[in-house]
């Protein structure tokens, strides 16, 4: 970007604040969706970042998104609570949602809080990082309109459905967030704005063939992360915790994830353990960086899950982030200028 120039995180995630106040959305909603958003930019998952205010603007205004939703509560018994987000803001509702599963595991050993009905929730490691903080394992969940084919059947049924785990560790939380399609609904937008192509095949076009093309992945499908069964049946797992196990609708019905035309009616799933209640915390620590240490000393090419992100967001923090011209652009129509 030309004339680029990096803004402290905190500049932008007040002017993200100040963009959402002015579509209504109450403050304290306003306040965790910008810090979650921002959350991505800093960790390096910008198609999570706060470009993302887009799609909420465009949501509130086709009023698919209703900033003032408060959520209706469908279950509470004991380790479990389930609520309907109301097609209120993700963010919140996800952040709601993993304390109150904490909250349940230090009392019970497991919590479980699953959401329907809500916005996209952001990148899920920030949800499954509030269970490590805690001292408890952390595992996020989430659905997304259907995009992956089934084997070579060219159909569509399964989403994303990206799922995240975080475990406490020092000086970062070991932890993975990964989508169980080869490559993200967001990676292809990127490469469709930039008017480029990838190195390899992630899907088939709408006739069912191999192809490099981002619109041809959007109008055909994407391969399962791993172009096979097993991916596939993670996906399908995920589908049913976050539909309708939990009051949802099945994952081929699911609508209002990445384009706001409809409703959002995806399912978001959170678990938490509290380690404590399970074996010794000291001891849990010690294994857990004996394996760290098993991880970083093995020669392979695998890293401890959390450690790049983490460095990133290091830097990040330091140098500032640099923004694309359409923020800038909405902050300006905002009266917010970076002098």
């Amino acid at each position: 970007m030309k004339n680029s120039r990096a803004i402290q995180f905190n500049l932008i995630k007040k002017s993200v604040f100040k963009v959402l106040r002015d579509f209504d959305v109450p403050k304290r909603i306003a306040a965790v969706t910008a810090a979650v958003m921002i959350e991505g930019d800093l960790r390096g998952y910008k198609n999570h970042g706060i470009e993302r205010t887009f799609e909420i603007i465009n949501g509130i205004e086709k009023k698919t998104i209703n900033p003032l939703a408060q959520h209706l509560v469908l279950k509470d018994f004991q380790a479990i609570k389930i609520i309907d987000g109301q097609y209120g803001l993700g963010h919140f509702f996800a952040r709601q949602s993993m304390k109150e599963a904490i909250k349940r595991a230090k009392h019970y050993g497991v919590g479980v809080c699953a959401n329907i009905n809500s916005s996209h929730i952001g990148i899920l490691s920030y949800y499954s990082e509030l269970a490590s903080h805690s001292g408890c394992i952390g595992i996020t969940m989430s659905t997304s309109s259907p995009c992956v084919v089934l084997g070579k059947s060219g159909k569509k049924i399964l989403g994303t459905n990206p799922i995240s785990f975080s475990l406490p560790f020092y000086p970062f939380h070991i932890t993975g967030d990964f989508s169980t399609a080869m490559i993200s609904r967001g990676k292809i937008l990127e490469y469709l704005q930039k008017n480029d192509k990838f190195d390899k095949y992630f899907g088939i076009d709408k006739n069912n063939k191999p192809t490099k093309d981002p619109q041809s992945l959007l109008e055909g499908g994407i391969y399962s992360m791993d172009g096979s069964i097993k991916g596939t049946l993670l996906s399908l797992l995920i589908s049913v915790l976050c539909g309708h196990l939990i009051g949802g609708d099945i994952n081929a019905n699911v609508k209002g994830t990445r384009f706001t035309d409809h409703h959002p009616n995806k399912g978001d799933f959170f678990i938490a353990f509290d380690i404590s209640k399970f074996t010794s915390l000291d001891k849990f620590w010690d294994q857990t960086f004996a394996l760290a240490q098993m991880i970083e000393t093995s020669g392979s090419d695998f890293g401890i899950p959390g450690k790049r992100s983490f460095a990133c967001k290091q830097h990040n923090l330091d140098k500032g982030l640099v923004i694309s011209q359409n923020m800038l652009t909405l902050f300006k129509n905002h009266n917010i200028n970076f002098s």
